[in-house]
């Protein structure tokens, strides 16, 4: 009798220990339908949260984090959208040389960018009262003077735009050329205005160039060959670029790699000033290319002989379109191109000699815009037609 009261007792001992261990799971929220706690932790915590808020920001949403300060778990919730950047714009206007742009800032961040680029004005030069050593611009004040350099000499010829005089151009040199050579920016009480085709080629004492603003214009190898030539400053007014004024200079050289024992061009476009196309140096099997925003002028002949090539887009930026382009490119078809061009030079679009198989030029403006630009510029109607608009 005394071993079952015994019994009895541990038994009832037993179930209280039982009980009393369930009720305080269920106390602590370890007592859920699917065994867990009431809020889903296992560990049973009761969790006390500290609640953070993060604010979007103009890229990033914005959320609220609940920290438990006792066993340190996590969440995140209340998610708020992304506020998105707001513009200021700062419209700068163009200069005598510089371009002028509007820029966009975001008064909430450090966001900005730069577009609706705006032609540079060009130097209004005061020819009336220049004298022969001196000549000045109307508009920014700026004065450049001629002096006679020692050693050598210039040949300069008349330039002239729509059959007015307006300046000189460089025709030619003789005599010692420095190593370090700054060309003239006024001659004879007009402004210096262009290089001549191969005019100051083939000297290889030279070493370092600088092209003063007042030029718009380099021809057909102007500095060709020039093989020590490795420093060039141009300024952003030029307007029209010849074919390969640079070529096998050290300069371009320098851009190039070995192969087989010999300088090749590497396989990228030429760029100089990041607004002149020099040069469409591409893969022999390339089939599109899109012209780099930023660019203003596409020199002559710049894509000559990619006879694999098929469509070519041009930038917004760009104003000018060389002559013979495409010369040879016998696989071309379209050619994307915005209204901002206002120029082009002779054939721009011929593509195989004399004849011309270019079937689309899809166009950004209107017809009417199109036919205007037609009208304005040097090449014929026959080259190209109107085909649609690009967006």
């Amino acid at each position: 009798m005394k071993h079952f009261k015994f019994l009895t007792l541990l038994c009832l001992l037993l179930a209280l220990v039982c009980c009393l261990a369930a009720c305080s799971q269920g106390a602590n929220g370890d007592g859920g339908e699917n065994g867990g706690s009431g809020d889903g932790d296992p560990t049973g915590c009761t969790h006390e949260y500290t609640d953070v808020v993060t604010a979007p920001t103009c890229t990033a949403a914005g959320y609220t984090t609940h920290t438990c300060s006792k066993c340190g778990d996590v969440k995140k919730d209340t998610e708020v959208a992304a506020n998105g950047h707001t513009y200021i714009d700062t419209v700068t206007a163009p200069t005598c040389d510089t371009d002028g742009y509007t820029t966009h800032t975001c008064k909430n961040c450090t966001n900005s960018y730069k577009d609706t680029i705006v032609q540079m004005l060009g130097h209004a030069w005061d020819v009336a009262n220049a004298t022969n050593s001196s000549c000045g611009c109307t508009t920014c004040q700026t004065n450049y003077s001629w002096t006679a350099p020692s050693g050598f000499e210039y040949d300069f010829e008349r330039y002239f735009i729509n059959n007015e005089f307006v300046g000189y151009k460089i025709a030619g040199i003789e005599g010692t050329v420095p190593n370090t050579l700054k060309l003239p920016a006024v001659y004879d009480g007009m402004p210096v205005m262009a290089v001549g085709d191969l005019a100051l080629n083939d000297i290889e004492r030279l070493m370092s160039l600088e092209i003063p603003d007042t030029y718009i214009e380099l021809g057909d190898g102007a500095f060709s060959w020039c093989a020590n030539l490795s420093s060039i400053t141009l300024p952003n007014t030029l307007k029209y670029i010849g074919s390969n004024p640079f070529l096998g200079t050290k300069y371009y050289k320098n851009a190039c790699y070995e192969v087989n024992g010999r300088f090749e061009y590497v396989v990228r476009p030429l760029i100089m000033n990041g607004r002149y196309l020099m040069k469409g140096y591409l893969k022999q099997d390339q089939t599109e290319y899109t012209v780099p925003e930023g660019i203003v002028v596409i020199a002559d002949k710049a894509f000559e002989d990619y006879s694999q090539l098929v469509t070519v887009t041009l930038p917004k930026t760009l104003r000018y379109l060389g002559t013979d382009v495409f010369l040879s490119c016998s696989g071309l078809k379209t050619i994307n191109i915005h209204k901002g061009v206002v120029e082009f030079g002779e054939r721009p679009y011929y593509v195989v000699n004399n004849r011309g198989v270019l079937q689309n030029v899809n166009f950004e403006g209107t017809q009417a815009e199109w036919q205007t630009i037609k009208n304005s510029s040097a090449f014929a109607a026959r080259y190209v037609k109107y085909n649609k608009q690009i967006g």
